[in-house]
Parts: structure tokens; C-alpha cells; sequence
């Protein structure tokens, strides 16, 4: 190659293709020997491009091989940290299995009452989408989002998570909306409920149900403003075509005994999915605190504001400074890894990602903070 060659990345690249592995250092003959071959009415710079994109192609092969190797290096790292989290949890099988049952006493109590019901709800109203919205409707003036989008939006601002991000996903499996407005509206929709809020974090845990009132409206209100500007800023989509009154089949009432049998159905798999997540991540965090007995619980605070918000809020209100109120605003407008595994459940067979919707959560949980912060 010409010497101007020779201090290129590309060329360094070949380089090491040369002393380390004998694959490349086959490629790396081969192409001299491609080079050797072309005719010579082909000017230097010709040959330079040639070797350019073979090169590029060796790269491409040795990236290839690379992420082969990285990621049989991370399922055996994978392996060695479920092992090591297995003989943790046989180690501490007596305190987890305490508080194993408390949240599954929890989950009977609270979750399950309070989340079926508007799960139900939820999956009548997606099914009969098609006969309430016609093709003619306006789009939501102010989000942009088609007119049925309306019941997961407000599901999710009344109901609480992940009602909105189900009820979003079987608009997108109906047919209602397009991959990129199912994303839109998870971001929007994917909310805690003003029960919990007020009753929960605010009665039972700060002892004032007028902070939980506060700490509602601020969720609300940032979610909707991020929301606006989020598509005030983003290109236009593309309109969704909404199944019309005049060609959907008339709805009977064999229809809606069928629907609502699927409401249940899919309703109590929904419930016993959300429970097994949040029994899961409960004992992670317990399990964290007992094999770091040492750590502060402001630091035990952050972790379970990022892992699972209901324990983050506990933890923030145990300490009760102005510090950790911001920290339990932003625990509730992230909501937690719990609540996207939860989510993600649903929304992986509609066909959509969480991937937008776990920035604009952060951003929501950032603007909650410094809201309650020095509005509380």
C-alpha cells in the first residue's frame, strides 16, 4: 500500500488481523493477492479504494467474531452471578422467606384489588375500540395521538401502572395505532395511581395525605409537559388509520360475553405476572440490605428508588428531609425497574419497546424531583 496508507487506523487494523489471528492473516493475503491481479491500466488510487472496502470488509468479520466472544463471556458471567445469587439466597433463606410472605400478603391485599378490577376495564374497552372509534375522529389536540389513545391516558392517570401501558398495548394489537404512537403513548400513560399516592406514600408513609395530593399533581402535570414537548419537538408522524363504524361488523351481544370472558382471563394472568415481579425485586433489594448490612440509608434509599419505587418512598420517608422527599418524587415519576419488567410483559408481544419511554421516565422522575423540592 502507499506509504500515506500505512498510518491509517485501517491499515492498523489489518495489521493486527496479520500477527494475531491466522484467519485474518489468510484475508490479509488475499488481499494483496486481489491487488496483484488487477489489471494495471488502474491507477494507485483505484487499488487504495480496493483495498479500502476489502478491509472494511475484514472488519466487519472480525467485529462479528469479537461480539461472538464478548457474548460467551457474558453468559458465563451471567451463569457465575445466578449461581452466586442462588447460594446467597440459601445462605438467607429464613429472612427472605419472611419478607417473601409480607409482600405476597401485600399483593393480596392491595395489588390485586386494587389493579384487576381496572385491568378488566382496560381490556373491554381495547376490544371494543373498533365500534366506538371511527376513521373521522380527531387526533387528541394537544398530543397529537389518535382519539382512542384517550382511554390508556386516562386509565393510566386514574388506574395507575402498568394499566395505561396495557391498555396501549392492545390498542397497537387491535390495529388502533402504529408502533411509534404506542411508544408515544406508553410515555404518557405509564403513571401511579392517586390512590396509592395519596393513601399509600402520602397518608401512610410521609403522614400527610395533603403531600401525596401534591406529589400526584406534580407527576401529572410533568408527564404532560414533557409529553407536549416531546411532540412539539419530534417529526410529524404518520396518521393511523382507525378501523370505521361503517366497515366494522355490528357488535352483538355473543361479541361482548366473548370480550369480556378474555377481559378475565387475561386480566388474572396480568395480575399474577405483576405480583411475580414484585415479589422479585423485593427480595433483591432485602436480599441487597442483608449482604451490605454497612450501608447508609440514603444510599439504600437510591438503590430502591431506582429498583423499586414503593420501597424507595418507604426508605425517603423513614429519613423524612426535604432531600429525600425530592427522592421520593423522583422514585414516583420513574416508577422503577419493577414497573418496566412489569410493563415490558405486555409490551413485548404487542410488538413495541420501552426503550424512548425509560428516558422520558427519567427526565419525568428529574423534573418531579426539583418540582417537590422547592414547591413542598
Amino acid at each position: 500500500p502507499p506509504p500515506s496508507f500505512r498510518k491509517t487506523p485501517l491499515f492498523r487494523q489489518l495489521q493486527f488481523f496479520r500477527k494475531y489471528s491466522a484467519e485474518y492473516r489468510e484475508n490479509y493475503r488475499a488481499v494483496f493477492c486481489i491487488l496483484q491481479n488487477v489489471p494495471c491500466r488502474c491507477t494507485s488510487i483505484h487499488k487504495f479504494r480496493l483495498l479500502k472496502y476489502l478491509c472494511y470488509i475484514i472488519c466487519n468479520i472480525h467485529g462479528a467474531a469479537m461480539n461472538k466472544e464478548h457474548k460467551k463471556y457474558l453468559i458465563r458471567l451471567l451463569y457465575l452471578i445466578l449461581l452466586i445469587c442462588a447460594f446467597v439466597l440459601c445462605i438467607l433463606s429464613a429472612p427472605l422467606q419472611k419478607s417473601t410472605v409480607s409482600i405476597l400478603d401485600i399483593c393480596a391485599k392491595s395489588v390485586i384489588p386494587s389493579l384487576f378490577p381496572f385491568m378488566v376495564i382496560s381490556s373491554m374497552l381495547t376490544q371494543s375500540a373498533p365500534f366506538l372509534f371511527s376513521e373521522t375522529d380527531k387526533n387528541l389536540p394537544v398530543l397529537g395521538m389518535p382519539s382512542c389513545s384517550l382511554t390508556a391516558v386516562l386509565l393510566g392517570a386514574i388506574c395507575g401502572f402498568p394499566t395505561g401501558v396495557i391498555t396501549a398495548a392492545g390498542l397497537k394489537n387491535r390495529g388502533l395505532i402504529t408502533k411509534e404512537q404506542a411508544e408515544r403513548l406508553a410515555m404518557i400513560s405509564n403513571n401511579t395511581g392517586p390512590a396509592f399516592i395519596i393513601e399509600v406514600i402520602g397518608g401512610g408513609f410521609w403522614h400527610s395525605r395533603l403531600i401525596g395530593v401534591k406529589l400526584y399533581l406534580i407527576q401529572i402535570i410533568s408527564c404532560f409537559i414533557l409529553g407536549i414537548l416531546y411532540f412539539l419537538l419530534s417529526p410529524k408522524h404518520s396518521q393511523v388509520r382507525i378501523l370505521s363504524k361503517k366497515t366494522s361488523p355490528e357488535i352483538t351481544v355473543s361479541d361482548i360475553a366473548v370480550y369480556f370472558c378474555e377481559a378475565i382471563s387475561s386480566a388474572a394472568s396480568g395480575v399474577i405476572r405483576i405480583c411475580g415481579y414484585i415479589v422479585f425485586f423485593t427480595v433483591v433489594l432485602k436480599s441487597i440490605s442483608l449482604v451490605f448490612p454497612f450501608m447508609s440509608v440514603q444510599f439504600n434509599a437510591i438503590i430502591s428508588s431506582f429498583l423499586e419505587f414503593t420501597s424507595g418512598c418507604r426508605i425517603c420517608a423513614s429519613v423524612g428531609t426535604r432531600k429525600t422527599l425530592a427522592l421520593s418524587a423522583f422514585s414516583i415519576g420513574f416508577s422503577g425497574l419493577s414497573v418496566f419488567a412489569q410493563s415490558m410483559s405486555f409490551t413485548s408481544r404487542a410488538g413495541f419497546s420501552l426503550k424512548k419511554t425509560f428516558v422520558f421516565k427519567f427526565f419525568q422522575g428529574l423534573l418531579c424531583a426539583v418540582s417537590a423540592y422547592f414547591l413542598i
